[in-house]
C-alpha cells in the first residue's frame, strides 16, 4: 500500500481540510464490523475520505460468490439511498473444502454451534478471512476490492465472540495471538483483511479523482 501513503503525504502537502472530505455510507448492521473501518480512519486523519455507518438491512441472496452477494446488496441500498456507498460480504474459507464455511459462514456456525463446528476440521488444518468490498455510484459504476488474511485453526475457547465467532480460533500467519486476542489488544490492523480491503478501495478512490 505504498501508494496509499505517497498519497496522503501529497494531500497532506496541499492542506487538505477536514471541510472537504467525502462522506460514504458504509451499509452494515453489524458494529464489530464497522469498528475495523473506525479504527483504521482515526489513525489516518488525512483520509480524503471518511465513512459512517449505515445499519439498513439488506438481502443476501444464497451464492457461494462474494462478489455477486455483494452487487445484491449493493443495488438494494443504492435503490433506497440514492447514493455511492460500500457494502461488504466476509467470511472464514477452510482450505481443505471448497468454498466452505465461505460466504454461508454465518449460517453454518448458526446451525451447527461451537460443539459442532469442529468436526469440520482439526487443530492445524489451513484457513483464511476473506472480505469483498462493493462500491456502488450508481448501477452501472460498480467496483469490487478483496482482503484476505490467512492462518490456521485452533480449538474453540470456552468463551467466544457471539457476533464474530471464528476470529476466536483462528491464528493468522505471523502471529501467535488469535484473531480475537489481536483485536483486544489493540494490534489487528496488519492482519486486519477488512482494512487491507479498505486500503484498496481508497487508493483507487484517490486515483480516480
Amino acid at each position: 500500500m505504498q501508494h496509499l501513503f505517497l498519497m496522503l503525504n501529497y494531500l497532506r502537502s496541499k492542506n487538505m481540510s477536514s471541510s472537504s472530505k467525502i462522506t460514504i455510507p458504509y451499509v452494515t448492521t453489524n458494529a464489530g464490523k464497522f469498528g475495523d473501518i473506525t479504527t483504521f480512519v482515526s489513525t489516518h486523519p488525512d483520509l480524503p475520505v471518511q465513512f459512517i455507518q449505515e445499519p439498513l438491512e439488506t438481502t443476501e441472496i444464497q451464492s457461494d460468490n462474494q462478489e455477486e452477494i455483494t452487487r445484491y446488496k449493493a443495488l438494494e441500498a443504492w435503490n433506497i439511498l440514492k447514493t455511492p456507498l460500500l457494502v461488504e460480504d466476509a467470511g472464514i474459507f477452510f482450505e481443505k473444502y471448497h468454498n466452505l464455511p465461505g460466504t454461508f459462514s454465518k449460517w453454518i456456525f448458526k446451525s451447527l454451534g461451537k460443539e459442532h463446528i469442529t468436526r469440520l476440521f482439526q487443530p492445524g488444518d489451513r484457513a483464511y478471512f476473506q472480505v469483498t468490498l462493493c462500491y456502488i455510484e450508481n448501477p452501472n459504476s460498480i467496483h469490487f476490492f478483496t482482503g484476505t488474511c490467512h492462518g490456521t485453526l485452533i480449538a474453540p475457547p470456552e468463551q467466544i465472540n457471539a457476533k464474530l465467532p471464528y476470529q476466536t480460533f483462528f491464528v493468522p500467519d505471523g502471529s501467535t495471538k488469535t484473531y480475537q486476542e489481536l483485536s483486544d489488544a489493540g494490534e489487528k490492523e496488519p492482519f486486519a483483511f477488512r482494512v487491507h480491503a479498505l486500503k484498496n478501495f481508497i487508493e483507487w478512490f484517490l486515483n480516480k479523482k
